[in-house]
């Protein structure tokens, strides 16, 4: 029992945590195209490359390095791989306080992707603290912590933008993450005792699961088009706003908002519905989501009411609310230790996130926001195919899954 009690507290310092260094990372976020355009004087398909470019920087690194801090992890505890995220978070975004120059704003960011990664870490320390039938509920409530900090940080970030200037957005940030990592190296128990002693009952069997090397790279290049869809319309929906509805910035921050806190709401909500299901179910449902993705991406290139926008945003994260607890719920059930299933998952989403950035800016740049928004709806349609392709794999290669849920890991 008194185990318990230290777990909870650890997953509510670790949700607090978490929240607050997303924050930080997202005040930035939705205005490098309007900051680039003001303080550096860039315009048109210049602006909207840059733009991506900078965005998607730290996700070419990350995912070079996801899969190795993953390891680190496993070895060495994944409370130090947190700590390293917020310090190494804290100095890049107070390096870019101090730059003007848009190739060495470039490399800082490129070295925040190799240095960061919170969300992989919480996740995989998140996993330590949980049985096996409370995975999807964990990394649910670990999603929500994600989600608060992408409502709060646009909010925040466009208030001091309105207020002030884009250097004291990153010097706030850097401030937030040294006091969150002071409090964690504090709050956080050691896990590393619990990795050491980690012998999953069916690591055995891994053998005889002769295809489940195939469901968990399909698994993989789903969080990939996932987190493209996802992503595609970071690096043009501040200028599609701006033009369509000539709103401030810290309106444009509260439509970014709309959708993270539908994933605070929702994301705790569907992973207690997705503990306990049948893996085929479970992308049953992930498929007809992608599809209603599919259809509010559509709606979105349509709108331009303020409140309608904010209702379709609203919606949006609802359905982004699922993924996380639903892949890497599954990736969980396949992989023996947290470090084996996040790293990896994590790796998939830092390549989505940073094909995405680029993908959304150049069909923006060379088209228009409207055949961008339907580029979106045409990914979501694709995730939704390739996810009934791996329910019917599962269906017809491993039919005792259909009775427990459960996958041998490998």
């Amino acid at each position: 029992m008194q185990a318990n009690t230290v777990h909870r507290r650890s997953l509510w310092f670790l949700w607090g945590g978490q929240c607050i260094a997303i924050a930080a990372m997202e005040m930035s976020g939705p205005f490098w195209p309007l900051f680039l355009r003001d303080q550096v004087g860039l315009q048109g398909e210049l602006l909207l490359l840059w733009s991506a470019a900078l965005i998607a920087a730290p996700m070419i690194t990350a995912f070079a390095t996801a899969a190795f801090w993953g390891r680190i992890g496993d070895r060495y505890g994944h409370k130090w791989m947190v700590l390293r995220a917020l310090l190494g978070l804290a100095l890049t975004q107070w390096l870019i306080a101090q730059q003007d120059l848009i190739l060495m704003i470039l490399c800082l960011r490129l070295l925040q992707g190799a240095l960061a990664g919170v969300i992989a870490a919480a996740m995989a320390y998140g996993l330590h603290l949980c049985t096996e039938n409370t995975r999807s509920r964990t990394l649910g409530y670990l999603q929500s912590a994600t989600a608060a900090g992408t409502l709060l940080g646009p909010v925040v970030g466009g208030l001091v933008s309105d207020l002030w200037d884009y250097s004291q957005i990153f010097q706030f940030a850097a401030a937030a993450c040294i006091a969150v990592a002071l409090v964690m190296l504090v709050a956080l128990t050691d896990d590393r005792k619990q990795i050491n002693s980690i012998t999953h009952p069916n690591e055995a069997a891994a053998p005889h699961w002769q295809h489940g090397k195939v469901i968990v790279q399909g698994l993989l290049l789903a969080l990939v088009i996932c987190q493209v869809a996802r992503m595609m319309p970071q690096s043009f929906f501040a200028l599609y706003v701006e033009d369509s509805l000539a709103v401030s910035n810290m309106l444009i921050g509260v439509l970014y908002g709309a959708s993270g806190l539908a994933m605070l709401v929702a994301a705790p909500l569907w992973g207690r519905r997705l503990d306990g299901q049948r893996n085929d179910t479970v992308l049953l449902q992930a498929s007809a989501l992608a599809l209603f993705s599919a259809l509010l991406m559509l709606l979105h290139s349509l709108e331009q009411n303020l409140w309608s926008l904010l209702v379709l945003r609203f919606a949006w994260g609802i359905c982004l609310a699922a993924t996380m607890p639903t892949l890497f719920g599954l990736l969980s059930r396949l992989r023996a230790t947290s470090g084996r299933s996040v790293g990896p998952g994590q790796a998939a989403v830092k390549l989505g996130n940073f094909s995405g950035y680029l993908l959304g800016g150049l069909v923006a740049a060379l088209y228009n926001s409207t055949l961008a928004f339907g580029a979106v709806a045409l990914t979501y349609l694709l995730l939704a195919l390739w996810l009934w392709w791996l329910r019917k794999l599962i269906l017809s290669q491993y039919p005792n899954e259909k009775e427990t849920g459960h996958a041998t890991p490998v």
